[in-house]
Formats: C-alpha cells, structure tokens, sequence
C-alpha cells in the first residue's frame, strides 16, 4: 500500500521510494525527508498506481521486491512516470542488473547495504539534474526550439504510427501543409525579432485550432505541418480544416500595430490522397502549391480529378525543369532605336527555348507554363543575370547599351528579386542605370506590399523601371508617378494601326502623356517605314520592332541588317 510518509513542504521535490522493508525505508526518508518530500510505496503496483495520481521528481526503487521481476519494474516505472529520475537499488550480486537498469533508462544504480545519507543525497541530486538534462536534450532532438512544437523528424514520426493505425483500424487522418505568403517581406521589413514573434504566434494559434491528441510541427522556416486524427472523430475534417483558416483570419497584434498574415494551406486525407507516407506528404506539398496560386489565406484539398487535371502541367513542368537544367534557354537581343539619330541605344533581351532537334521556340509557347508552375522565378533569376554578364562584354568592346529584361508578375512579388538584381549588378560590374526592368501595367496596380518594395528597392538602386504594353490596362497616373516610371512602351497593337485614324489618334494620345509625365516613350513593333515617319512626326523618343532590328544573338549585326533593309 502506498503511505505517504512526509506533505509536500514548499516546493522542494517529491521523491517516491518504493520499498517493502520497513527499516530500509525508513532509512531512506531519514536520509531524503530534510531536502524531499518522501513518499513511500511498498510495492511496484502500489508505486506505478501512485505515480500515475502525482508528480514525482525521482523515483528510489528496490529491484528485489517480490513484484519487481527485475527489469520488468524499471519498464514499468519509467512508463508510469517518464518525466522522473529513476534510480535503482541492487544487491551486492546483482551489480550486473544494476548496470543493465542504467541501459534502460535509469539515471544511476546503488548497492544496498553500501551507501550513507551523503552518498544518497548526492545520487538523488545528480540523478534528478541527469533526467533534466536528458529531457532538454529530447527537447532539442523532436521539438523545434523557437515556437515549441514538434520539428520535421517528431512529425514524421507521428505520421509513420498514425498511419499504421489506420491501416489497422480502417481509419482516416488528414495531414495539412501551411506556408505563409510573404514572410520574407515581413523579416525584411520588421527585422527577425518581429518575424520570430509572428511564428510563435502562428504557432501558438495552429496548437489551440487543433485537438490535444493532433501534431502541430514547424517543419523550418515559415512551413508548418498539422497531423489530425479522426479517429472515432464527432468532428469532421471540414470543421479542423474551418479552424485552422480562423487561426489566420485575425492580425496579428504586434506593439500595438496589427499585422495581417495569410497562409496558403495544402489538406491531404488518408486513404483518398494516398496510401503511404510519402504519396501523403506530396499530396499536401501539392495542393499547397495549388492554393498559392490564390489570392490571400487559401486551402486547397487534394483530390484525383484536380491531380489529373494539373497532370499535364505537370509533365510541362518536367520537361521545361530538365530544358533549364541542360541550358537550352538562351537569349536573343532586339534593338531599342533612338528615333532622333537612329543610334541604338539599348537592347531588350528576349528568351528563346532552343530545343536539341535546333528548333528555336517563342516565349509565347513556355512562358504561361513558367508561370504556372513557378519556374518562372529561377529561369527570370538566370535571365537577369544573363543580361548583366552580355552588358558588361558590350561596355568592355565599348558599346555602352541598356539592357532591358521583361519581370512577370510572380517573379516581381518573389522574395529574391532585389538580392537576385544587386548579386547580378555587382558580379558583373554593370552599373544599375545599365539595367531596365520591364512590368506591366496590372502589376503596377497591384497594391501588394511586396510590389512597393521592389519598386521602390529598385529604383533606390538606380535601376529602370519601364511599363511594358502600356495601353493595355489600367495604370493610375498617380502610380506612374508615386513609383518614378522612367518610360512607357507603346503597345503594339497601337503601332500596327498608326496608319488608321483611330490608332494615330490613341498613339499621339499616348506620347503627350508620356511626355506630359516627364517620362520617355517607346514604341514596339514598328515593321513599317511609314509607322516610323508617324512616330518620327509625333516626337516619340525610340523604337522598337523588325523594321528597325529584328531579334538575334548579335544584337549589333541585327542593326546592321535592318539598317540594310534586311
């Protein structure tokens, strides 16, 4: 029968020994009772019933007791209470035992009959600071040190028992992949104290959206992971799923100042997503990736019809990955024409796919699927540093040209431009007015807080921003100002129909505002030479278009040729 022998006084330690003789432990508490709180168990039944009800920082355990069956109580103790030091009392014989309890789990083993008061107060310090360090260190190994929930390798632990319970049992759990938008913006902006800050919050909402028998894991970085199981589930999945999108749907409060943080969410279910461990986690990274292509805190649940839905995009994916990976995109260069000297004066350089049976392919072909599966980024990177690399050998043979490069929309709002543009400059050696950066005009209107940096980062920089297609959408004029535009493209759909009344009109229209705004106006697709008189006549700054230079790898032979009438 358990008997507690002394209250707990203050706050120092209970220590619980299990013993069934008497003397022995009455011996002990003398030892233990003036630093510990000492409770005394007569046998290992009564011990494990009791830890089960309590808190104990050590356990003191005679291995000779009639239940103890040796090793068999140390299992059972360290399962009754795994947050406790355990030490073990052995026979002079059984030295041995002592040993192999050690191996087990215990944190040190005496000899009875052949330890003081001293020896044992120190045994039991050094045993509790032990179990202490141990647990730190199993804290450090499966729980991730900034937000406090289980890491990478504790939930695919997780997952692994899960899903082996579910096939058992024919159940059902779902596993969530979280990625916040834009995290990098905010460290950018508000330091890593405050981004740290934003993931223990998010953290801590995901842990309160889910069941205390669910995983909440930070996998690194901004990526998060939730494992929620339905087993004998009254909730459904669309309920955990509602909750957790609640967990983003409030600012965050940060000194005062609210901070809205999105997520794009990817929800995969056992069995309908997949069968093992791996095809779940795919699944997951998968629909996540889906819901980034939506605007704000987004969730997407994988299923069958959406995968073969994206299967061709898919295979596109893999075959534009493995053409940038073999370096068959390449760039040709077209003329920019001063319209008052007809010098050239800058380049645009266009991307081609130069496929291995010689076909050079248009952008108009790859470019959608860039988009689409977000290889865009890494190919536009390669792009602009490909720009940088040509100026600096045209500057070295003494030509002192503008490069222009074309940024979509998904490259723009990606967190690596401005340190993918300043690694390129300063590789290079190309000073920044060198380089001219072309968007459009939805871009330009898009009031995402990852634009205004990079527009302003860029332009603090002192590189050029031009709106291409310019006609095509609908800029605000203030923006054209607030972001200090340096050029428009005219559009060349209003070129091809300079020599229409309408178009002459818009065209004109155009120039003077450009002109108007004190920026420079170009105008694209120029292929005939009275377009160019009409331009010419209108005061439009340069040209661009086959009449003038078609693309080409040499851009200096391309404007020998045009100028040829080639």
């Amino acid at each position: 029968m358990a008997e507690p022998v002394q209250k707990l006084a203050g706050d120092r330690p209970r220590v619980l020994i299990v013993e069934d003789n008497p003397a022995d432990a009455e011996l002990a508490v003398l030892y233990l009772a003036p630093k510990y709180a000492v409770f005394v168990a007569d046998h290992i039944h009564a011990a494990v019933a009791m830890l089960r009800k309590m808190v104990f920082e050590a356990v003191l355990t005679d291995l000779t007791l009639p239940d103890a069956i040796e090793l068999e109580a140390v299992i059972k103790l360290q399962a009754a209470a795994p947050e406790a030091a355990l030490i073990v009392v052995t026979g002079l014989a059984d030295e041995v035992i002592g040993h192999r309890a050690v191996q087990l789990g215990a944190q040190d083993y005496l000899v009875k009959g052949h330890f003081e008061g001293d020896v044992l107060d120190r045994a039991m310090r050094y045993a509790i600071e032990r179990k202490r360090v141990e647990k730190r260190l199993a804290q450090l190994a499966h729980y991730d040190q900034l937000t406090g929930l289980a890491n990478r390798a504790t939930f695919r632990d997780r997952l692994q028992m899960v899903l082996e319970r579910a096939r058992r049992k024919n159940g059902r759990f779902t596993v969530m992949y979280v990625d916040l938008n834009d995290f990098k913006a905010t460290n950018d902006c508000f330091g890593h104290d405050i981004g740290d800050a934003v993931l223990r919050e998010v953290a801590d909402r995901l842990r309160h959206a889910i069941r205390s028998y669910d995983t909440a894991a930070r996998l690194g970085g901004d990526e998060f992971a939730l494992l929620l199981d339905h087993q004998g589930d009254e909730i459904t999945p669309r309920q955990l799923i509602e909750r957790v999108l609640a967990a983003f749907a409030t600012p965050i409060e940060l000194g005062g100042e609210p901070l809205n943080v999105t997520a794009s969410i990817g929800v995969a279910t056992f069995p309908e997503a997949g069968n093992n461990e791996a095809e779940l986690l795919k699944a997951a990274d998968t629909a996540m990736f889906w819901a980034k292509d939506r605007p704000g805190t987004s969730c997407v649940v994988y299923d069958q019809a959406h995968a073969e839905e994206a299967l061709p995009r898919r295979r596109s994916e893999v075959l534009l990955r493995q053409a940038f990976a073999a370096g068959e995109f390449v760039l040709q260069f077209q003329p920019v024409v001063s319209l008052r000297n007809q010098r050239v004066t800058a380049v645009e350089a266009l991307l081609r796919w130069s496929q291995r049976d010689g076909t050079l392919v248009g952008p108009s072909s790859f470019i959608p699927n860039l988009e689409a599966t977000g290889l865009i980024v890494d190919v536009g990177a390669w792009v602009i540093r490909e720009a940088c690399r040509n100026a600096a050998q045209w500057r070295r043979d003494g030509h002192d040209l503008r490069v222009a490069v074309n940024i979509s929309a998904r490259q723009f709002e990606s967190e690596g431009l401005m340190d993918t543009v300043e690694a390129a400059l300063r590789e290079h050696g190309v000073p920044p007015g060198s380089l001219e950066v072309e968007i459009t005009e939805s871009l330009l209107m898009r009031d995402t807080a990852q634009t205004k940096r990079a527009l302003r980062g860029l332009k603090e920089l002192g590189v050029r921003i031009s709106i291409d297609d310019f006609g095509t959408g609908y800029s605000s004029l203030a923006y054209l100002h607030r972001f200090s535009v340096d050029a428009l493209k005219i559009d060349r759909s209003f070129v091809s129909r300079l020599e229409e009344n309408e178009g002459a009109v818009l065209t004109s229209a155009i120039i003077r505002l450009g002109h108007n705004l004190g920026l420079e106006v170009v105008a694209e697709g120029v292929e005939t030479s009275a377009q160019l008189q009409k331009l010419c006549n209108d005061g439009c700054d340069f040209g661009q278009g086959y009449f003038l230079g078609r693309p080409a790898f040499d851009w200096a032979r391309s404007a020998e040729l045009a100028a040829e009438g080639g």
